[in-house]
């Protein structure tokens, strides 16, 4: 334990440090380590060797005991983990276990008859005994892994429970070569539970024990390279592996990030990789058990889901990556595929933290806050569960930045922010003026009533098929559903057999750029299941002027109206009462909608993003950022354009930064 004291407090990273312990330990074995035998008994006392002299005897004890093990090993048979084992028990009395194994040492000095048997037992033949030289082979390769990552972790800064761990065990690294585990592990597993109880446990102000490497050149301008604060991204994914809206709007605010700071983008992967995405930096870092892609197997789906929920230890190699960078703030989107490590990691070494919210995924397991077909109005039980775990390990003073006021409404319900910590800002917006609708087409297919987006079954296109069958009955009329997007081939044939049933024609070209599928058709269809968080298509579509029947649930209705274009509202449960809706929006109506009210342009979420970090900033020492912009003005209270041009100004939002949140249930 003095060892391992030692090595918390010096410091290795200079060569004369590390050149002075390798002659201390040289010294201590050479001298007074046979000194030690001086507490042993009388007769090490009357037998004491010094110097050289200590080394001159017949006492060859680690090959003599290695031979020992082989020859027990081939006398008795290999034990197959059973001294393993009972090294790892060590707590569980023999009472309770009488078939509990001695240590392999005193087995081994026992088989060969000596008197006394208290021996050590080198662990690569206590390996042998129990696991032959295969197992050997195998063991030791995972020692030397183990090893690696404490190396790393020893290296790492500020102090954590992987540095303590880390010191412990090489302080404790001689005792367990020299072996048996049988007689070393009881201290050793005492001092670790001692170790993991008492840092984990600890929630007053770190101790900073540890101090940040020194950096080549000034701590001000960073060597002169580069002045610009550093802004790490987390994420779950990235291009080129887009999912959906989420993560172009992720990919859309780091550049913009990217006019005034120097931009990293860390997220996980099944194999490492590191490339540049424009301005952008990327390190995709393994992660165990990732996905290849996000639509991989159910079985790796949930290998990846349980062990980022369950063991930290998964998020190590993207601390490490923060830890290189050194930000001078995090900015963190969507990030289930980690669990709640990459927070909490961020949280402890008190680095400025903003979270970008685009969607409910923080307050529901499934993301999509529908159960058994229904949608969950309020966060159920087990998800307030997740929202809990989230909230806990988020720091105290971060920012939020939401996608819609919906989204941000259901974010302080559950204690995860509070508004005045938070800022809301839209993917996309449209013009500020109401935008014209097209001419006709001059076709003679009839109507085409068009979807765009991702094939799932909650985006409820079914239910888009069968109103568009109710308004063919209604109206005498020949509809075309045109459905533009990816998704699964079995889902594809079920809406052709809908489409079949329903009497529509159905056709499905797969993707389409806005453009494409806005000529394409005459009125566009948004009937989503789920809570939408926003609705990027919903201001796609509305800024080229097609009218647009929206399903009023989570942030769509928000969508609808920032796009500028012709929209009506409708409940797709009831096709028969969507199909009114329908004639009457073509008739030029604005079905299941209030009179129209002037609004303030909204802000975009690249604004707010940028005006969150750069507020973050300014409560850091981090150099000066030269910006081409300030950052916009609330959406309540706007003094710009919705897209203002990049040397227009705007005021900075107003953000209480270090509010109290309130848990769920409204508990502060």
């Amino acid at each position: 334990m003095l060892l391992a004291a030692g090595l918390a407090v010096v410091r290795f990273d200079r060569p004369a440090r590390r050149v002075l312990f390798s002659v201390g330990m040289l010294v201590g074995l050479a001298v007074l380590y046979p000194l030690a035998n001086l507490f042993r008994n009388e007769r090490s006392r009357a037998d004491l060797r010094l110097g050289l002299d200590a080394y001159y005897t017949w006492d060859f004890d680690g090959f003599q005991q290695t031979v020992n093990a082989v020859f027990h090993a081939r006398v008795e048979g290999h034990t197959w983990g059973h001294h393993l084992l009972s090294a790892l028990l060590f707590w569980v009395p023999r009472s309770w276990w009488e078939e509990k194994a001695i240590p392999a040492g005193n087995a081994v000095a026992a088989g060969r008859g000596y008197e006394f048997q208290n021996l050590a037992l080198p662990f690569w033949a206590e390996t042998y005994v129990e696991f032959s030289l295969v197992g050997v082979v195998v063991l030791f390769f995972c020692y030397g892994m183990l090893a690696r990552r404490l190396d790393r972790a020893a290296a790492g800064s500020p102090a954590g429970l992987g540095t303590a761990v880390a010191i412990v065990f090489a302080a404790f690294h001689i005792g367990l070569l020299r072996g048996p585990l049988g007689a070393q592990i009881p201290f050793v597993g005492a001092a670790f539970a001692v170790l993991v109880l008492a840092v984990a446990g600890w929630h007053g102000p770190r101790w900073r024990l540890t101090r940040p490497p020194e950096e080549v050149g000034a701590a001000v301008d960073r060597g002169g390279a580069d002045p610009r604060p550093r802004v790490v991204i987390l994420a779950d994914w990235w291009w080129p592996q887009e999912v959906g809206g989420a993560e172009r709007s992720a990919r859309s605010a780091a550049r913009e990030l990217a006019r005034f700071a120097e931009v990293t983008v860390v997220v996980p992967a099944a194999a490492p990789s590191t490339y540049a995405d424009g301005p952008l930096t990327v390190h995709a870092v393994r992660r165990p058990f990732a996905r290849r892609v996000h639509d991989d197997t159910r079985v790796r789906r949930g290998l990846e889901f349980l062990t980022g929920w369950t063991l930290p230890w998964v998020a190590s190699g993207l601390t490490r990556r923060l830890r290189a960078v050194r930000p001078d703030v995090v900015v963190a989107g969507n990030i289930s595929r980690t669990g709640p490590w990459l927070p909490r990691w961020v949280g402890r070494r008190g680095l400025p933290y903003v979270r970008v919210f685009h969607d409910l995924s923080d307050t529901c397991w499934r993301r999509s806050r529908m159960r058994d077909g229904r949608i969950c109005a309020t966060v159920c039980g087990d998800c307030v569960v997740k929202a809990l775990m989230l909230r806990r390990v988020t720091p105290d003073d971060a920012v939020a930045v939401c996608v819609s006021g919906f989204v941000r409404d259901d974010l302080v319900g559950v204690g995860l922010t509070t508004p005045e910590a938070s800022l809301v800002g839209h993917p996309l917006v449209g013009p500020a003026e109401p935008v014209a609708a097209p001419p006709p087409r001059t076709t003679d297919t009839g109507l085409v009533v068009g979807y765009l987006g991702r094939v799932s079954p909650v985006k409820g296109i079914e239910s888009a098929i069968r109103t568009a069958a109710a308004y063919a009955r209604n109206t005498s009329t020949e509809v075309t559903v045109l459905v533009a997007g990816a998704g699964p081939a079995d889902y594809a044939r079920t809406l052709a057999e809908s489409a079949d049933d329903a009497g529509v024609e159905l056709k499905m070209p797969g993707h389409l750029d806005v453009d494409a599928f806005c000529a394409a058709v005459d009125v566009v269809l948004i009937p989503s299941r789920w809570l939408e968080p926003f609705g990027r298509v919903a201001v796609e579509v509305g800024r080229s002027g097609l009218p647009m029947l929206v399903a009023p649930l989570g942030g769509l209705p928000e969508a609808a109206a920032v796009s500028g274009g012709t929209y009506g509202f409708a409940d797709f449960d009831d096709p028969e009462a969507a199909a009114v809706a329908l004639a009457d929006l073509l008739a030029g109506g604005r079905p299941g909608r209030e009179a129209p009210t002037s609004s303030p342009p909204a802000a975009t979420l690249d604004q707010q993003v940028a005006a969150a970090v750069r507020r973050a900033l300014d409560r850091t020492t981090a150099p000066t950022h030269p910006g081409p912009s300030e950052p916009p003005p609330e959406p309540d209270a706007p003094e710009a354009a919705a897209e203002p041009p990049p040397e227009a100004d705007g005021a900075e939002p107003t953000v209480t930064v270090g509010a109290r949140r309130t848990e769920p249930g409204g508990r502060s």
